[in-house]
């Protein structure tokens, strides 16, 4: 199980800096070594990252079904940290894969687990689901408890947190907070799969405001 696990964490650190032809082959190798030893949860959190992977290539039709069966295996082990993080993960491929009904379901598995480490990413990425889904409202209210929730969690230099903060300024109109909040997470962690995936998120985002307001806040994360 060791070996595997080092094999896995390998596999993280790579998809981190945007190596996804080796992180695929390290999650694919640490997948086949759990499930020959019977270890759901380590085949579990490897199917998952192995989907983001593919969901970072835009290849949802194989992420999917992947998030799916990690997510499945999290909930039989009643493990609500694993399972918070792949709703997460499942919540992004089917937004962008336009799936609006099954993104939301599974941003609100996400929210009922209540991960504290990941509220905030949760709170943010619900609230771009709802503004994609045209309900403004709602959205807004999502980004507010987005703020909120990493405001407690900036100073202990939780990049996540600082990303989602930004994310959630961006998408309430304050753009000075959303470039310093951009620019202190780069600071923190500048690993070129994590900002191609905010940049990602934060491009959604902008495909969604009415004006060019955010092309600034873009310029800092491109």
């Amino acid at each position: 199980a060791g070996a595997a696990r080092v094999i896995g964490g390998l596999g993280w650190i790579a998809f981190l800096n945007g190596e996804d032809g080796r992180a695929q082959t390290l999650f694919e190798d640490a997948v086949q070594r759990f499930s020959a030893m019977g270890d759901a949860y380590g085949r579990g959190v490897n199917l998952g990252d192995l989907a983001n992977v593919y969901t970072a290539r835009g290849d949802y039709a194989q992420a999917i079904p992947l998030l799916r069966e990690s997510l499945a295996i999290a909930e039989s082990r009643a493990d609500n940290r694993e399972l918070s993080y792949k709703s997460i993960y499942l919540a992004k491929a089917l937004l962008w894969a336009d799936d609006l009904d099954a993104a939301e379901i599974a941003i609100s598995r996400a929210k009922a687990a209540n991960t504290i480490a990941a509220r905030h990413t949760t709170l943010a990425l619900y609230g771009l689901i709802l503004w994609r889904r045209g309900k403004a409202a709602d959205a807004r209210e999502l980004f507010r408890e987005a703020i909120e929730s990493a405001n407690g969690l900036i100073g202990l230099g939780l990049y996540t947190a600082r990303y989602a903060r930004a994310l959630a300024y961006a998408a309430v109109g304050d753009v000075d907070a959303a470039i310093e909040d951009y620019g202190a997470a780069k600071a923190i962690c500048s690993a070129a799969g994590v900002a191609a995936d905010n940049l990602h998120l934060l491009d959604t985002l902008r495909t969604l405001a009415e004006s060019s307001v955010l092309d600034a806040v873009h310029d800092v994360l491109r």
